[in-house]
């Protein structure tokens, strides 16, 4: 501790002197500050130890209003209170924070770090980006702080030119262990206090991760006490910021909350886990304090760490258009609101409407008809189109109304050309990131699947998930499934082939270089033996080295199989496609036939032999682009920077921008 308090005096040498209005090297200091927003992340705290004024903590055996009483007695005047927010999406550290810099449930994971971010970054604009590219501000200006290697790969997306306009990470490093990041939250406000007295920082996310570590990790009162450490650290900071920077402090919206809880359950120990669908792992603190918060009340409504992007941004002055969340109505007005629609079937029959309701966010349409449930609180990723003479639609709700857990279900609709039949979904559960694509194979449907609950892609773990296949029989009920076992999948395509379906989806290696490892796996499946086969890896090796590759998409053309990939390196952003003559077992080097970089949130397309994909243009906004084979890409540009989702079919692009109703352009 000798250590931080000797670099902390150092750097607070940058503090004003306020009796004099001077810093210690004698120069002027500013009076008056911009609107600015922090981020204060209790790394897995549970609200029974923080915020709950009824639920008492097993572990503390009184409420988390009685056990964090210094927070409660110096900040609760200014504060703003949400007894327990929500992790919509999935509950560990890496995907929790992703929801709130981007306000997307991004499909982001815990991969391992080995030497630091590597390529695995979220796929939509994180707040550093927007902050910095909107206002043209410096790295200095968005700031994340953490004593995690985890996160740092949650200051730049890997969309198109985030890298002129990434946020700055500070790793806090332990003094007596070599490249280890520090086992102590007690630094962490000395880092924060010192990036304030330097910059003045318009956005500061900062990580206590030593928590989570000791819940994980530690002997059995080690997280408590953490917990307790925590409830005197931010008294302390915002003393601080008042002492030293009233002007800055009183321009400061301040988020306290968590990236996920624990488990109430599962016998004395429970709590030392969590990162499935339980409603203790769900709910999160949440504290709003200083400028714009509503002091002494607390906040009504549904709200979740998806709606802090767009609360801060609308406090600080720049647009989060492609965050899901909405800005919290009782501590700002105005931001940034959710327009248009989104995941959009082919010929646009199957489609999410978004709704500024924080009690029902969105509901699926199939015919301008509501199918969701009503009332549900998300209802959204609606995947669409058709198999052989049939239309299909499937999407996923998430349930809220059970005791202990609170998991996403997945529903699907099928009409054969007699109307829409209710099939539903035979899983009890699917993840945030499922995505079901129905294909026609052995004289009926067979929905192909990624089969990951909990959406978890876990740190250093032999954690095992898996595509899944199920056929749907002739009388609407789905048949028994088969599962070939995957490391975290995501985007799945499938196509029939004579010998079989084959699969394509977004993986990982494992183990500690998991990060750099994002590919497109091939499998065969073939119903007469009732089993998976043929696994081949397409990395791009000798077109792209070393490049991220997911998103696959699929078609048949004969007697040769076409796969085309979302390719991301450290520079470019492509689409590149490589093709088998054997049906799949084998497939060509391939080639690059993007040319502006491309949107990397959104898969590919084939409409028939062409495909197309969504792009940036040399002048900024969004793009379609449509390439038939051996021909050159052609482009159509927008009118919008962004395009949320996009359907092709017989030479037809149906879009959503996300600011006005989809439409259908020709191209």
């Amino acid at each position: 501790m000798a250590y931080w308090g000797a670099m902390r005096r150092r750097l607070l040498c940058l503090v004003p002197l306020l009796a004099g209005c001077k810093d210690c090297r004698g120069n002027p200091v500013p009076l008056t500050a911009e609107k600015s927003a922090m981020i204060l992340v209790l790394d897995g705290v549970r609200s029974e130890e923080f915020t709950s004024d009824e639920r008492v903590s097993d572990l503390t055996g009184m409420t988390g209003e009685a056990y964090a009483s210094e927070t409660w007695a110096t900040l609760g005047p200014d504060m703003a209170t949400l007894r327990a927010a929500m992790n919509p999406g999935v509950t560990i550290t890496a995907p929790g924070h992703s929801q709130m810099v981007t306000g997307r449930i991004d499909p982001y994971a815990n991969f391992a770090v080995s030497d630091g971010p590597g390529l695995y970054r979220p796929e939509y604009p994180t707040i550093f980006e927007e902050l910095r590219g909107q206002l043209g501000l410096d790295a200095d200006q968005a700031v994340f702080v953490g004593n995690t290697e985890l996160l740092q790969g949650e200051v730049q997306s890997i969309q198109p030119g985030s890298a002129d306009v990434a946020g700055e990470y500070t790793l806090l490093y332990d003094p007596d262990v070599a490249n280890a990041p520090i086992n102590d939250d007690t630094p962490m406000a000395g880092a924060i206090e010192a990036a304030v007295a330097a910059d003045r920082p318009r956005l500061i996310v900062a990580n206590f991760h030593d928590v989570d570590r000791a819940g994980h990790y530690g002997a059995g009162d080690a997280y408590i006490k953490d917990v307790k450490k925590l409830d005197g650290i931010l008294p302390d900071l915002w003393d601080w910021l008042g002492e030293n920077d009233p002007a800055y402090r009183d321009n400061l919206l301040v988020f306290i909350t968590a990236d996920h809880g624990r488990h109430r359950h599962d016998g004395d120990d429970g709590w030392h886990n969590h990162g499935d669908t339980c409603s203790g792992c769900r709910e999160v603190p949440l504290m709003v304090l200083g400028a714009e918060a509503p002091a002494g009340q607390e906040l009504a409504g549904n709200w979740t760490l998806l709606d802090l992007a767009p609360t801060l941004a609308a406090h600080v002055g720049f647009d989060t258009p492609w965050a899901q969340g909405l800005p919290i109505d009782e501590v700002v007005s105005g931001g940034t609101v959710r327009e248009g629609d989104v995941g959009l079937s082919a010929d646009g029959t199957a489609w999410v409407r978004y709704r500024a309701d924080d009690l029902a966010r969105d509901e699926v349409l199939i015919d301008d008809q509501v199918v969701s449930t009503d009332g549900v609180m998300f209802a959204e990723g609606v995947r669409a189109g058709t198999a052989g003479a049939a239309r299909w639609a499937c999407w996923r709700e998430l349930v809220t109304d059970a005791e202990l857990y609170w998991p996403w279900v997945g529903d699907c609709r099928v009409d054969a050309g007699t109307g829409w039949l209710d099939v539903g979904f035979p899983e009890e559960m699917v993840g945030p990131n499922w995505e079901p694509v129905l294909v026609e194979y052995a004289g009926g449907l067979w929905a192909v699947f990624n089969n990951n609950p909990d959406g978890i892609g876990e740190l250093g773990s032999e954690h095992q998930v898996g595509m899944r296949v199920r056929p749907l029989q002739a009388d609407g009920s789905w048949g028994e499934g088969y599962e070939s076992e995957q490391y975290y999948p995501t985007n799945p395509a499938a196509v029939s082939t004579s010998t079989g379906l084959l699969l394509a989806f977004g993986t990982n290696l494992q183990g500690d270089d998991s990060r750099y490892t994002r590919r497109v796996r091939v499998l065969q499946f073939g119903v007469a033996h009732e089993a998976f086969g043929g696994a081949v890896d397409i990395d791009l090796a000798g077109l792209l080295d070393g490049a991220r590759v997911e998103r696959p998409a699929l078609v048949t053309d004969g007697s040769v199989v076409r796969l085309a990939v979302v390719a991301t390196t450290e520079t470019e952003n492509v689409i590149a496609v490589v093709e088998s003559t054997d049906e799949g077992a084998t497939w060509s080097t391939g080639s690059i036939v993007s040319t502006d970089p491309v949107l990397p949130h959104l898969s590919p397309q084939w409409d028939g032999a062409d495909l197309v994909w969504a792009a940036r243009s040399p002048s900024g906004n969004a793009e379609l682009c449509r390439r038939a084979p051996g021909a050159d890409a052609t482009c159509q540009e927008l009118d919008s920077e962004r395009i949320d989702s996009f359907s092709a079919a017989a030479g037809t692009v149906v879009i959503d921008t996300g600011v006005a109703e989809w439409e259908r352009v020709s191209l």
